[in-house]
């Protein structure tokens, strides 16, 4: 049998290790030719250091396979093709400048043609650039066979949502910002690093010895107020008040002779 130059086929199964698949050409009647190894075309560099490496196509792609030199050991996965009528494309008339993909965990990715950006993870975390989070659709059939376009919901995607996952980012410094599986934020600066914190003229300082500094114009504080250590009211001035120390008069009493009550 003489190997065609370009043949259309369809995935058996998967090579990840050798970034191939296994596929079965099609013959010119429908008919299903010996299987073969073909290995998956990218675009950029390919080498022992730096590469870019896709999802392979799953089993039952169809897809364009290419035979240099008609030799059959040194076949090219061209491409895959839609041969159906239901598929998970976004590209609804009107925006073909979309870049977008559905990935295999349940999790998609999209650039608008508008510029949003949106990030969605299976577990529902979302990164989003944009006014709106975008309704990427794909194209289902119903009953009598008609071909519609749908929205492509989470619930499709993974039917099973996993657990809230934790996010982290971690800097060369050591600093780290962590948002656990509860939602408990935790930031941590790189050690001797100050942690500012502005908003509308007020500041929030963690300074490289550990010491907070807040300057705004009030500070209220609705719930109790606990200090362990001494309390300096008014420092820099004359009107210092050493709160452990100091005297007041209730009722009756003469001022200046009854201690704070503790509690009060």
């Amino acid at each position: 049998m003489t190997t065609p130059l370009i043949a259309k086929a369809w995935v058996i199964s998967q090579d990840p290790d050798n970034e191939a698949v296994n596929v079965a050409l099609l013959g010119p009647f429908g008919g299903q030719m010996p299987t073969l190894s073909c290995q998956v075309l990218t675009h950029g560099p390919r080498d022992g250091v730096v590469g870019r490496f896709p999802a392979l196509p799953t089993q039952g792609t169809h897809g364009l396979v290419a035979f240099p030199s008609q030799d059959s050991r040194n076949g090219i996965w061209l491409g895959s093709i839609s041969t159906q009528l239901t598929d998970a494309s976004a590209h609804a008339p009107g925006n073909g400048a979309a870049d977008y993909a559905a990935h295999y965990g349940g999790g998609w990715s999209w650039r608008g043609q508008d510029g949003t950006v949106a990030e969605v993870l299976p577990d529902g975390t979302t990164l989003q650039l944009g006014p709106v989070l975008p309704t990427p659709t794909r194209h289902t059939v119903d009953g009598s066979q008609a071909r519609q376009r749908t929205p492509y919901t989470a619930a499709q995607r993974r039917p099973q949502t996993p657990a809230p996952f934790p996010l982290s980012v971690t800097h060369p410094t050591g600093a780290t910002a962590t948002l656990s599986v509860s939602g408990a934020w935790s930031v941590v600066a790189a050690s001797g690093q100050t942690v500012t914190l502005s908003a509308n003229g007020s500041t929030v300082v963690i300074d490289a010895s550990g010491n907070l500094q807040i300057v705004a114009p009030t500070v209220t504080i609705s719930g109790n107020l606990l200090v362990s250590g001494a309390v300096t009211a008014g420092a820099g001035g004359a009107d210092q008040i050493g709160l452990q120390s100091h005297r007041h008069g209730t009722g009756t009493s003469a001022a200046g002779t009854v201690s704070p009550t503790p509690g009060t």
